[in-house]
């Protein structure tokens, strides 16, 4: 018995050897479980799939983008709140907030942290509230 030798990068492949790989791909996708594999070559069913409605797309996208705009806005009050903080407390006499790179990771990092601390309070309200109309 003779192996067929692995053709190398160079050679040109003849157009059954291009097309073999695609339809033993399509043969195995689109068997839907009812028959033998290729029974339904060219249907356009998957296993598994389900057809997405563009209403259900386009809420997603709106919910989505409502979080993003109200993030950003609870990003600059929480900022400007922080920064406020950190002025009260130079004008104070605080000696720790003239360390500029403790003073840039608080401006930095309490605004996201604040953030994360909001967004569980709205998740813990929408949980009692679902709760109550059970």
């Amino acid at each position: 018995m003779t192996r067929n030798p692995i053709p190398s990068a160079d050679a040109p492949l003849s157009e059954a050897t291009r097309t073999q790989p695609l339809q033993k791909h399509l043969s195995l996708t689109t068997d839907t479980g009812g028959g033998i594999a290729g029974d339904h070559v060219g249907s356009d069913e998957s296993i598994g799939a389900q057809r997405i409605e563009i209403t259900d797309i386009a809420g997603g996208c709106l919910v989505s983008s409502f979080a993003a705009v109200l993030s950003c806005g609870f990003l600059v009050i929480n900022g400007a709140i922080v920064m406020a903080l950190l002025s009260v407390a130079a004008s104070g006499g605080a000696e720790w907030i003239q360390n500029e790179k403790l003073s840039q990771f608080l401006l930095f990092g309490l605004p996201v942290a604040l953030l994360i601390v909001q967004w569980r309070l709205i998740d813990t309200l929408r949980w009692i509230l679902r709760r109550r109309r059970r």
